[in-house]
């Protein structure tokens, strides 16, 4: 008896996947299944100030999900930013590897907007007296600020429950 993980098709394009590493991956459209906590230890290595789970990332999106890879499961249609991927909650997330590059670029300019020390109180070093303090407030002020735009960021990107 074969089961359809014996011979996984691509969800959008019906080609065969290829296995690489625990990653399936369709040659002929970019599509790719990879495990949800794949595709959270790398949103966690790109900005370690977020370490959220995968789960409390994703908004429901709307549209029609396609059936997993591996199992006859519908996907469930997720939106994390405002990039959609489709989830079987046994093997993970469905999506192409342009998007997926699209999508780890964005959370890097989050993080790197986020962090910046170009958004630091900089208009102190307007005043005459106290720009000789600007810079021992500034590193007094930096480690709230950066936390105060976390606290912004994971309220902007979580779903509510």
């Amino acid at each position: 008896m074969s089961y359809r993980d014996d011979n996984p098709q691509c969800a959008t394009c019906d080609a065969g996947l290829a296995r690489q590493g625990e990653r399936w991956i369709c040659e002929q459209c970019g599509g790719m299944l990879l495990g949800a906590r794949d595709l959270e230890y790398m949103l966690n290595e790109l900005s370690p100030d977020d370490e959220r789970p995968i789960e409390r990332r994703l908004f429901p999106a709307s549209g029609d999900p396609h059936t997993c890879p591996r199992c006859a499961t519908v996907m469930t249609r997720m939106k994390l930013y405002d990039f959609n991927l489709e989830c079987c909650s046994e093997h993970g997330v469905w999506t192409t590897r342009e998007r997926l590059e699209l999508l780890l670029a964005y959370h890097t300019e989050l993080f790197q907007k986020r962090t910046s020390d170009a958004t630091r109180v900089l208009w102190l070093a307007a005043v005459p007296l106290v720009g000789a303090l600007a810079g021992p407030i500034n590193t007094i002020i930096s480690p709230w600020a950066r936390r105060r735009r976390l606290r912004k960021h994971l309220a902007e990107t979580t779903p509510k429950p």
